[in-house]
């Protein structure tokens, strides 16, 4: 049963999240205007296909571990409150499936967190370290947790919470211990949200906004130039687009750009994801 307290944090951690998320538009936003409609149309297969992120296999399998392991649950927790509810059998078919996915959650997020502190070239860790060590302390919670609670009840019949049995071998059943745990994942829970614009965890929304603005036309099209339209290229981040700046918030550094970069792969000192690091910094300092 939620305090008022406990509403007062939820109002602030969400408040905490809008304005960091507009803070970011107010970012991309100081770039030149450029028309640019949005499509619903490839929305769909980047959600569900992640298609070009399992290019990369095991990075892209991880990925699709963790946006799934942290959508179902989200999506669980807003329908749990406008009453939706299920007969028993669906309800523990459901918390099996619920368990399996926060077991591959787990899987997900300790690639990430391995891969992290394994590459040595890796030049924004904490972007990725906040965020990847919050959803570790909310599944541990959470699976810790559950495991009091069937240490407490010792029911008989254990098949719908596999990872929770499996703890309960282990744990008191401490109700206590029980409720100490029910509340450190739902700070965790909290600070999460909170912290999304500020940490990696924001290119949800911004490559799901790139997405939807994406060019529709050849990808090869050039723009004409206006000779006499004042000087020519960026000196600073205010002279680029604010698709331009959004490509940059976009992207997760993941390194396919130097892949398939003919002068990086040649060995010439260009790394595209250099620059759009750069340009992500002086718009974060130009907001700032």
């Amino acid at each position: 049963m939620l305090t008022a307290f406990d509403v007062l944090l939820i109002i602030a951690a969400f408040f905490i999240m809008g304005a960091g998320f507009l803070r970011r538009r107010s970012a991309r936003r100081m770039g030149r205007e450029e028309r640019r409609s949005g499509t619903w149309s490839g929305l769909p297969r980047y959600f569900l296909g992640h298609d070009k992120i399992l290019r990369n296999r095991r990075p892209g399998t991880a990925h699709l571990l963790v946006f799934w392991g942290v959508m179902v649950p989200l999506l669980a927790a807003v329908l749990a409150q406008f009453g939706f509810s299920l007969p028993r059998t669906p309800a523990r078919i459901l918390s099996l499936f619920m368990d399996l996915l926060g077991l591959a959650l787990l899987v997900g997020v300790l690639y990430f967190l391995i891969r992290t502190f394994k590459a040595a070239a890796l030049k924004e860790p904490k972007r990725t370290l906040l965020p990847l060590t919050l959803l570790l302390l909310i599944l541990v919670a959470g699976f810790l947790a559950e495991g009091v609670r069937l240490s407490i009840l010792d029911p008989e019949d254990t098949w719908s919470s596999p990872v929770g049995w499996v703890l309960s071998m282990g744990l008191p059943a401490s109700p206590l211990l029980m409720q100490m745990m029910i509340r450190v994942h739902f700070f965790a829970v909290l600070v999460f949200v909170a912290t999304l614009p500020f940490t990696f965890m924001h290119h949800a929304v911004t490559a799901s906004m790139n997405v939807y603005y994406r060019r529709t036309g050849p990808r090869g099209d050039l723009r004409p130039l206006d000779l006499d339209g004042g000087p020519l290229g960026a000196a600073t981040v205010r002279d680029l687009s604010w698709k331009q700046l959004l490509d940059a918030a976009a992207c997760v550094s993941c390194g396919r750009c130097e892949e398939n970069c003919p002068a990086f792969i040649s060995g010439k000192p260009l790394s595209p994801q250099k620059v759009v690091r750069n340009i992500r910094e002086q718009m974060q300092a130009a907001a700032r």
